[in-house]
């Protein structure tokens, strides 16, 4: 997403996806809310049949998404890097101190890149990729299942970042 009231490009980055559905989904999600850039890193499945059926009308943001090998390559450009994690801080872990996905659209008026990270399927986001992000998100969820598909999660926080810098529905591109 491109929007001339925050002067930034969003890129969508997809750490070592493994279904392809998720794949398709994301890039579907991404259509919804005006944001281009996709990015997969070092992706465990294909960009088959299935990932297109998914996409829907976000299939041209699946056949443009870049394919890079490592998450370094992928945020490398970046000039603020936002992590998703469903494990949020405390007292115990300070580094994991996260914010709301509405919290999250008040810390995005910047200029530069924004890149937005989305873990795998299975684990989510390792420490060590968590630890090269300026910002971490946290959806509030039930404690009973804490952790949302990844694409419902992108779609949370997409819509978020969607309606808090939109000028009006008919102008966003």
């Amino acid at each position: 997403m491109k929007n001339s009231k925050l002067k930034c490009n969003f890129k969508v980055i997809f750490v070592e996806p493994e279904i392809e559905g998720n794949i398709g989904f994301m890039a579907r999600i991404m259509k919804n809310f005006g944001f281009t850039e996709l990015i997969l890193v070092n992706p465990k499945t294909s960009i088959g049949d299935e990932a297109k059926a998914f996409a829907m009308h976000g299939r041209d943001i699946l056949e443009n998404a870049k394919i890079v090998q490592s998450l370094d390559k992928a945020i490398e450009n970046a000039d603020l890097i936002i992590g998703t994690t469903a494990v949020k801080g405390g007292d115990y872990n300070p580094l994991r101190i996260t914010v709301s996905p509405k919290e999250l659209s008040g810390l995005c008026n910047v200029s530069g890149t924004v890149a937005i990270l989305f873990g795998r399927e299975s684990k989510g986001l390792t420490n060590e990729e968590l630890d090269k992000c300026d910002v971490l998100v946290n959806i509030p969820s039930s404690p009973i299942y804490p952790t949302l598909n990844v694409s419902h999660s992108a779609a949370i926080v997409l819509y978020e970042l969607f309606t808090a810098f939109q000028t009006s529905p008919s102008r966003f591109r």
